[in-house]
């Protein structure tokens, strides 16, 4: 069996940049005047570049509660953005806006149908 190769990099098909990142908090020792903690995170991304420095992205943020029951522990976002890699000056940024709908979010407690994010980045591309 041989190994394949996508687009220009391994594992990274042509056009596209994809990844995950996840985090679990949980309490250590037992201190009474605070609440347990047993949290979970993970945010995974897709994004295909287009022409430009323009790209789509889904870049879902899903989140966890452990400790609470059941129908109120997930938030399990849907949706998508569009951003655009420029200039300001001389100065690279990462421009993009994202829409989510709260597709499965807690039931007993305040929480949002919709997620709008917007961010700035700016870059620090290493020098050759």
């Amino acid at each position: 069996m041989g190994s394949r190769t996508f687009g220009r990099s391994a594992g990274q098909p042509e056009h596209f940049t994809r990844g995950f990142s996840s985090i679990n908090v949980w309490s250590i020792g037992r201190d009474r005047r605070r609440p347990l903690v047993n949290q979970f995170l993970t945010q995974y991304f897709v994004t295909y570049n287009m022409n430009e420095g323009w790209f789509l992205t889904e870049s879902r943020i899903l989140t966890s509660n452990w400790m609470a029951p059941a129908h109120n522990r997930w938030l399990v976002p849907f949706g998508g953005g569009i951003g655009k890699i420029t200039r300001v000056g001389t100065q690279p940024v990462v421009c993009q806006i994202n829409l989510y709908y709260n597709l499965i979010r807690p039931q007993d407690i305040r929480s949002p149908k919709w997620q709008v994010r917007l961010q700035v980045a700016l870059l620090f591309p290493k020098a050759k």
